[in-house]
């Protein structure tokens, strides 16, 4: 029997663990903004079907934002996983060649002078401009930095063993005070607990920097 089915329905709400899939190169993956997002769809309702049929117990639904139906070339689309122990995680999928349509995108708005712009750009195409860029810096949060980020917290909590225990205190002293993901972030609070466990070791010029 699952341990999620144990507990009443409002005391059900498990937080998802972030993953991040990232597969082998491949020129099967379109050019299209529009058509990769569709692809990663189609994986995760795949994935979904084979993993409730192969784990007995395990809750899969892929999960659609609502800017994807708006724009369709922001990363939005999920596979969120619950096991039958209880643990829950949150898969999205990690394609590079979507920087690179982005960014080409970007570089010929940048290359059309000022002067020109009214006459270049129609509304329709400076709304396109917008979307691109917005989802620029979500894939550049999501993927680059959000990974980046990871590794170095995991680093400092193998170097020192009170690290992980000091972060948790700390968000969960932030959370009763209802500020936790509304107005400060875990990642804001894990750095800020990493330079005081930094600070003891690093030399004092370098801190005062």
């Amino acid at each position: 029997q699952s341990s999620v089915a144990a507990f009443p329905t409002p005391a059900r709400y498990t937080p998802a663990m972030e993953a991040i899939l990232e597969f082998e190169k491949s020129a099967r993956w379109p050019d299209d903004l529009r058509a990769i997002q569709k692809m990663k769809l189609a994986f995760f309702e795949r994935a979904a079907s084979v993993l409730m049929t192969k784990s007995p117990g395990l809750s899969a639904r892929v999960v659609v934002g609502d800017t994807l139906a708006e724009s369709g070339i922001k990363d939005e689309a999920r596979l969120e996983l619950v096991l039958a122990e209880g643990w829950a995680f949150c898969l999205r999928i990690w394609h590079d060649r979507e920087a690179t349509v982005l960014d080409r995108i970007l570089d010929q708005a940048a290359q059309v002078p000022k002067a020109l712009m009214k006459q270049a750009y129609t509304p329709e195409k400076r709304k396109e401009c917008d979307a691109a860029q917005d989802a620029r810096q979500l894939y550049t949060r999501r993927f680059i930095h959000a990974p980046r980020h990871h590794r170095a917290i995991t680093a400092l909590g193998h170097r020192y063993p009170s690290f992980t225990g000091t972060v948790r205190l700390v968000k969960r002293w932030v959370a009763c005070h209802w500020l936790l993901k509304t107005h400060v972030s875990e990642e804001a609070i894990e750095i800020v607990c990493a330079s005081i466990f930094l600070r003891r070791t690093m030399p004092q010029g370098v801190v005062d920097q």
